[in-house]
């Protein structure tokens, strides 16, 4: 609520605040802090930079001939459209890992590489759990396979996440763990 919003008190998704991942969460209600406009159309934000990234990517890339069908293929790849539409925190989480795929894929890497390796590694953590597992995995590869220093920030970056959510959680109601025993519970039921 507005009031809430006012006060830095917003809590919402029945009081699951301290088990949902707060990314997307913080997000949106920073953006509906300047103009409830931007909440409105974050889902549709979201998927303007993910076809802007994309495009970016294919475009410098690959030759002319093969442009058109790779970009095609990304551009109208379902997942991204589809989250976007139900106003989701998996279409962040897509961005999120899309961005760390195309960093590890250029030939040529950019300034602050390993930075933003940890940074969007740990963005992902607070972003969705399947975007941490999936990362978890994907770092544990490339530390098997010789690219020991991607491989190392990408898990440290998750790790860096995790703990600034417990963290918070700690901060709330003094259970660092909170979050994931939780998360246990319910899938136990």
């Amino acid at each position: 609520t507005i009031q809430s919003l006012s006060k830095g008190e917003y809590f919402d998704f029945k009081n699951r605040h301290l088990v949902w991942l707060p990314l997307y969460r913080l997000l949106d209600i920073s953006l509906a802090s300047i103009t409830s406009l931007f909440a409105t159309i974050l889902p549709f934000l979201l998927q303007l930079i993910y076809v802007i990234i994309i495009t970016n990517w294919v475009v410098k890339t690959y030759p002319v001939a093969k442009t058109n069908r790779t970009l095609f293929v990304l551009l109208f790849w379902p997942l991204p459209i589809l989250f976007a539409g139900f106003n989701l925190s998996e279409s962040l989480a897509l961005i999120l890992v899309t961005y760390l795929f195309i960093l590890l894929l250029k030939e040529t890497k950019p300034k602050l590489f390993f930075l933003q390796l940890f940074l969007f590694a740990a963005l992902s953590a607070l972003t969705r759990h399947e975007a941490t597992a999936f990362l978890g995995m994907l770092g544990v590869f490339l530390f098997l396979f010789k690219y020991r220093k991607e491989g190392v920030l990408i898990i440290s970056g998750l790790f860096f996440g995790l703990l600034v959510f417990s963290i918070w959680n700690y901060s709330q109601i003094n259970e660092p763990l909170f979050w994931l025993s939780s998360k246990f519970n319910a899938s136990g039921a």
